[in-house]
Order: structure tokens, then C-alpha cells, then sequence
């Protein structure tokens, strides 16, 4: 499922645009960005935990 630009990440960790698969890295509350290729209908996926997040 992809979250949309200017949601709230739920969980930190890794993400990827659903379009292009640009990674990004964002914290649990800060809204998601536009992917900063400009993918346009791109949302985010997430992909994996980071290491702060497992802790």
C-alpha cells in the first residue's frame, strides 16, 4: 500500500516511491515528501525497519 505525499509516516524506516523505487528514509510522525524525482501519482511503500526502530 502506498501512502501518499504529506501523510504522516507510520513507523520509521526505509521507504521507496512506488513509481520509480527512489529510497528515502523517514522517522514515525514526519509527513512523507513528494519523491523528489517529481514522479507525480508516486506514493510511498514501505520497505524495512531501520536499526532505531527495532530498538
Amino acid at each position: 500500500m502506498a501512502f501518499k505525499p504529506g501523510v504522516t509516516a507510520p513507523q520509521t524506516g526505509i521507504y521507496w516511491c512506488s513509481v520509480c523505487k527512489l529510497p528515502g528514509q523517514f522517522q514515525q510522525g514526519q509527513p512523507l515528501p513528494e519523491c523528489r524525482n517529481k514522479c507525480g501519482r508516486g506514493g510511498w511503500d514501505f520497505v524495512q525497519a531501520t536499526d532505531q526502530a527495532q530498538q
